[in-house]
């Protein structure tokens, strides 16, 4: 059972704005609740905190979202395991350092309503990073 539910109508699959969303938040609550300096996180475990449908594609688009926070510079990733057999693929597990403007971000603001969208998570570490080099 995860830590919120989410709902939609159309289908067996979530709209990808939902699966942001509840990527967003997982994220945010597992890095608040983390104790150490760094997190360290699979996309099926984000997806199993928000109540997401358990389907290798939703994994795949929670992986999309993560990617595209890497492509900024905001998490990295920490191993990829080759799974070898049949149909098997890759199993990816990234990493968060408390250095990075996302888990400031993350760990001092609340995220919800609008603040819970990639756009916004992307231009408020990115200003924080800009502000942090002009001092």
């Amino acid at each position: 059972m995860g830590y919120f539910k989410w709902k939609w109508d159309s289908g067996p699959l979530p709209p990808y704005k939902l699966v942001e969303r509840s990527t967003i938040k997982a994220l945010s609550i597992f890095v608040k609740k983390s104790r150490g300096r760094v997190a360290t996180f699979t996309p099926s475990q984000l997806a199993r905190m928000s109540d997401l449908p358990k389907l290798p594609v939703v994994f795949s688009l929670v992986r999309t979202v993560l990617e595209e926070l890497r492509k900024h510079g905001l998490l990295e990733i920490w191993s990829v395991r080759v799974i070898r057999r049949i149909g098997g693929g890759r199993k990816y597990r990234y990493i968060i350092s408390s250095d990075s403007p996302l888990w400031k971000l993350l760990k001092e603001e609340d995220l919800s309503g609008e603040k819970c969208s990639l756009d916004y998570v992307i231009k408020r570490c990115v200003g924080i990073v800009q502000t942090a080099r002009s001092d």
